[in-house]
This record gives C-alpha cells, structure tokens and sequence, in this order.
C-alpha cells in the first residue's frame, strides 16, 4: 500500500495557510464553528446551590450534558442514578462555575427540576 506524501513546498504551502486561517479572529471562529459536531443556539439557564449540585433550564439529560461541557466539567461528575439527574460541581472550582450560574437553595433546584418552579 503506497501512501502519498506531499512534496515539501506543498506542505509549506498549507502550513502557511493553516497559520493565516488561526491568525485572523473571523476565520478562526469560522472554523471552530464548523468543527461542532451540531451548532446549538438554545439558551441554557445555569443553576446551582451551595451544596454543589448544578442543573440548567430547560432541564434535560442532553442539556444537562451541554451546560457541562461549556463548563468544562467531566462527565464523571454526573450523577444519573439519582432521584433527579444533575451534575456535581468540582470542590476547587465551586467559586468559578457559581460566578457563572445563578445560585439558588437546594429547595428551589428540586422545585426547578420537578418542573415546580
């Protein structure tokens, strides 16, 4: 099986290309776009408490998932076998994620979750 490899000034070409797409911010936010696998445009609300717990509105596995990933937490945090499906929030990392969620009591994310709220 022969692989081809492209000759030297080839490659250079690309490179070069490659670092011109990433230098200018409109063209690198093209490309980050469009290596999404599905480009979501729904707005999450995020929640959570002071005993760690988040969930989002509209509340659902898959945005439950979503939130997490914007986060950047892993998805060994998330609790499934629970009553209510939601994600733990990091010990370290409590300060960050509750700047960018609404913190709310435990009681309000079981009435967010039950759809009570």
């Amino acid at each position: 099986m022969k692989v081809s490899v492209p000759a030297d000034s080839t490659r250079e070409k690309l490179s070069q290309r490659a670092k011109e797409q990433w230098s200018d911010p409109t063209k690198r936010q093209r490309l980050l776009d469009a290596r999404r696998k599905t480009p979501d445009t729904r707005e999450l609300t995020l929640y959570c408490d002071d005993s760690r717990h988040l969930i989002c509105t509209p509340y659902s596995v898959e945005n439950l998932h979503r939130a997490a990933r914007l986060l950047g937490i892993g998805k060994h945090w998330f609790h499934a076998g629970a009553k209510y499906s939601h994600y733990d929030i990091p010990k370290r990392r409590t300060q960050e994620i509750q700047a960018k969620c609404q913190v709310v009591s435990p009681r309000e994310i079981l009435s967010i979750v039950k759809g009570t709220w």
